[in-house]
């Protein structure tokens, strides 16, 4: 479910093909709990750079806070929490990574580019897990 429509036609995200409704899914997992979606994921060897994506001011879900904190306990997970929805509204991001938040409140589009070559070029180093 999409909690903000409008929003979401405004700045769809790369590749969009369509949306998928998990409605018929209500109630699978308790009362309260629905499926939630990466805005992106990039693996190389077994090292996985998720970002989730809001636009100023939108705070992440407690569901969404919940998995992803848990998700970066593993360490092969690196999460970026990136505020803006396009590459020219980038206003700050804050990477998860094994336990430690690092918040960069400053940087725009460049500085996400650095990181994220920097990542690659770790995880490339990194032996492929079988």
């Amino acid at each position: 479910m999409i909690v903000y429509p409008e929003a979401f036609k405004r700045s769809l995200p790369a590749g969009f093909d369509g949306t998928f409704g998990w409605d018929f899914l209500r109630g699978c997992f308790g009362p309260k709990i629905m499926p939630m979606d990466f805005d992106a994921v990039v693996e190389r060897h077994g090292n996985f750079l998720v970002f989730e994506t809001k636009d100023a001011g939108v705070p992440l879900k407690e569901g969404q806070q919940r998995t992803l904190a848990e998700l970066v306990k593993l360490p092969q997970f690196t999460v970026i929490l990136l505020r803006g929805k396009r590459e020219e509204d980038i206003h700050g991001f804050t990477v998860w990574q094994k336990g430690r938040v690092s918040p960069h409140p400053d940087a725009d589009a460049d500085e996400l580019r650095a990181y994220c070559t920097a990542w690659f070029e770790w995880a490339d180093r990194q032996e492929r897990t079988p």
